[in-house]
C-alpha cells in the first residue's frame, strides 16, 4: 500500500462495521498501513478492513506478497555468493549452482558451474523484507539466509541443486534485462513499460504520462 492508495471517505453511521478502520479510532491510519500488503485486491472506494492487511513485521506478511501458485523458498547464502551483500529484498537474481564433478576420463575432479534458475524474485534476506528506499549508498545487506519467489517446480530444481553444489546469487539489471521480457523458468511478464515515467518497484518497471 502506497499513500496514494488510501483516503479517508464518510459512511452513514448504520453501514459501518467494526471490523473497518476507523480515524475515531486510530488516527494515524493512513500513515500506519502504508508499507503493508492486502491479503485479497480492493476496489476504489471499498473501506479497509484490518484483518485484510498484513503489515512486514507481522506473522503472514510473506504469504501475502506471493503471487498465486509460488512458494517461498529459503537457502543458505554468505555475501560472498550474493553480489558482495548488495543484493536487496525485491530484487532479481540468476541463480548460480558451482559443483565440483570427477571427470571420466580419470583427469581428476572439474569444477563446473551452471545457472540453474533465471530472473528470480528475492523476498526477504534474513529478517529483511523492504528494499531500501533512502540514504546516499547502498546498504550491505548481512544475512545468512535468502527467501526466493519459485513456483513448485523451480523449489524442486533448487533443492536439488542444493544438495550438488554451492548456490550463489547473481543480481540482475532493473532495465536492462527486465523491460520488456519474459521471465524463462516461469513464463511470467516481468515488466511493463508505458509513458515518459519508469518506475522500479518489486522488480518491475511500470511508467504513468
Amino acid at each position: 500500500l502506497a499513500p496514494s492508495d488510501l483516503a479517508v471517505a464518510l459512511f452513514p453511521s448504520n453501514s459501518v462495521s467494526p471490523s473497518f478502520v476507523q480515524l475515531e479510532q486510530q488516527p494515524s491510519a493512513q500513515a500506519d498501513f502504508v508499507g503493508g500488503v492486502t491479503r485479497r485486491p480492493f476496489v476504489q472506494g471499498e473501506p479497509i478492513v484490518t484483518s485484510a492487511v498484513v503489515q512486514p513485521d507481522n506473522r503472514g506478511f510473506l504469504a501475502a506478497q506471493l503471487e498465486p501458485g509460488f512458494r517461498a523458498v529459503a537457502i543458505e547464502i554468505e555475501a560472498v555468493t550474493a553480489a558482495g551483500g548488495f543484493i536487496q529484498p525485491n530484487d532479481h537474481v540468476d541463480v548460480i549452482m558451482t559443483a565440483r564433478i570427477n571427470s571420466r576420463e580419470g583427469g581428476g575432479e572439474q569444477v563446473r558451474s551452471d545457472i540453474v534458475l533465471r530472473d528470480v524474485r528475492v523476498l526477504a534476506l534474513g529478517d529483511r523484507t523492504n528494499t531500501q528506499t533512502s540514504g546516499e549508498a547502498p546498504e550491505i545487506v548481512e544475512a545468512g539466509v535468502a527467501v526466493l519467489e519459485l513456483s513448485a517446480e523451480d523449489a524442486r530444481v533448487l533443492a536439488l541443486a542444493d544438495e550438488m553444489g554451492t548456490i550463489s546469487l547473481a543480481l540482475r539489471g532493473v532495465q536492462a534485462e527486465t523491460v520488456g521480457m519474459s521471465a524463462p523458468n516461469t513464463g511470467r511478464q516481468m515488466s511493463q513499460q508505458s509513458g515518459a515515467i519508469r518506475v522500479h518497484a518489486y522488480g518491475v518497471v511500470s511508467g504513468d504520462n
